[in-house]
């Protein structure tokens, strides 16, 4: 499927330039929409390393820990993306979700009503079905309609951001 290509061409990538964030980044999405966790962590954290300053690549892992129930890591993780850069609505929205999460409600409703505010009903839909496909992770029959979805959502949101991490990726098929 368009998927594992998609995976294939991400790692042949990494071979030629493994000091690429970018490509890091979307294959850790990729991965965890698969439910393959802590290959996309790792992915992450190496994003992370090779670019201190990408707000995409720690919102990403926030996402990750959230939807792991991880979710004061989350808020940290999330925190810090908002540090990089305090208009991603994204790393807002998984901050709201988090405090929510680990009881911190008031907080919580509060930042993801901001959030909501500027990404639009579409860009909460994405991000609400992503994190579903991250929690419930990829059945047998969901190997390859699952991660281009999950891609699909993260194409709509970076669009919505003005910000694009997964530029290869927007033009895969629903």
């Amino acid at each position: 499927g368009r998927a594992l290509e998609a995976e294939a061409a991400y790692r042949r990538a990494l071979g030629r330039d493994p000091s690429s964030a970018q490509t890091h980044t979307a294959l850790a999405a990729l991965l965890a929409s698969r439910g393959e966790s802590a290959e996309a962590q790792a992915h992450l954290e190496r994003a992370a390393s090779l670019n201190p300053k990408d707000a995409s690549a720690a919102c990403t892992l926030g996402l990750l820990h959230l939807a792991r129930g991880r979710h004061e890591s989350a808020a940290a993780v999330f925190g810090r993306a908002l540090a990089l850069n305090p208009r991603y609505d994204l790393a807002q929205l998984g901050l709201g979700r988090a405090w929510k999460a680990a009881g911190r409600r008031p907080e919580g409703e509060r930042a993801e009503r901001t959030a909501a505010a500027r990404l639009g009903a579409e860009g909460v839909q994405a991000f609400e079905a992503t994190l579903a496909d991250w929690k419930r992770g990829a059945g047998p029959l969901d190997m390859v309609r699952t991660p281009r979805r999950a891609i699909r959502h993260f194409a709509i949101l970076d669009t919505a951001l003005g910000a694009v991490s997964v530029p290869a990726c927007a033009s895969l098929p629903a």
